[in-house]
């Protein structure tokens, strides 16, 4: 089976809520250093662009393809030749999706609409495809499933079927706002062990590694950081993977809000084709 490499990268950003203008900012920055690092690809958690609440302030200034945003997009994309892949709740024809944008160093945007919804998703959203949307980037076939897109049965293997050999993961996990540490927890024996409980279940890729050795999908995933000021606290964390499951870069997460900046990973991996 025939394989090729590409250079890839993983943002995490400090998701604030309805502040696009600050997300789109961080997105910016992370995409320039990026491209320093020659990596021709990088994703972005889920809902990145306009943060991950269910309100009528969020929903309210959810992107349109065609709007003031995604050509915003388009000039960071070309000025610094990278795809960047962020998530943003988005308004169309037909309704508001979680999607996901591709957007290309030559103006062109394809949107993944996230099917598998979450119950409070059903309430504002309209579910996209369940079939994935295909595209190349640097002659690698990709594809993206949104965070509880990846429990649909069979999704990654009809999707290797049809070529893919990138993989995708834009998530917004985390837990309630209770979750959140402060530094002088860890002084404290009883936190300290529910800290690192925590921590365990976002530092390490075992969903990217099993999906590489089941299939030989590379896999990139991307969560978002940060306190939503009213339910949910995302504790970050971005892996990469390579097709045969090696782990060529990870950022773990944190639960201590005040060690929390925006970051990136990057890696040169091997894919199949």
């Amino acid at each position: 089976m025939a394989s090729t490499t590409i250079h890839v990268a993983s943002g995490q950003i400090i998701c604030r809520p309805g502040d696009i203008e600050g997300n789109l900012a961080q997105i910016e920055q992370l995409t320039r250093s990026a491209a320093m690092a020659r990596a021709r690809l990088i994703l972005f958690g889920e809902a990145a662009l306009t943060g991950y609440l269910f309100s009528d302030k969020v929903l309210d200034q959810a992107v349109r393809i065609d709007g003031p945003v995604m050509d915003r997009l388009r000039r960071l994309a070309a000025r610094t030749e990278v795809v960047v892949v962020p998530g943003a709740f988005e308004r169309s024809a037909d309704g508001l999706h979680v999607s996901q944008f591709v957007v290309y160093p030559d103006g062109n945007i394809l949107a993944q609409r996230k099917f598998n919804l979450t119950e409070d998703e059903k309430r504002s959203m309209v579910p996209g495809p369940e079939e994935r949307l295909l595209f190349k980037v640097g002659g690698v076939t990709t594809a993206i499933g949104i965070c509880a897109d990846n429990g649909s049965p069979n999704i990654h293997r009809a999707t290797r079927a049809r070529g893919c050999g990138l993989w995708l993961w834009p998530a917004a996990g985390g837990g309630f706002r209770n979750t959140i540490f402060k530094p002088q927890d860890l002084s404290v024996a009883a936190r300290r062990k529910d800290y690192m409980d925590r921590m365990n279940k976002v530092s390490f890729p075992e969903f990217a590694v099993e999906k590489a050795g089941e299939l030989g999908l590379a896999v990139v995933s991307a969560n978002l950081c940060g306190d939503d000021g009213e339910h949910k606290f995302h504790p970050g964390h971005s892996t990469i993977v390579d097709c045969h499951g090696r782990v060529a870069a990870l950022q773990p997460g944190e639960y201590i809000a005040e060690w929390q900046c925006p970051c990136f990973i990057h890696s040169e991996i091997e894919t199949l084709i």
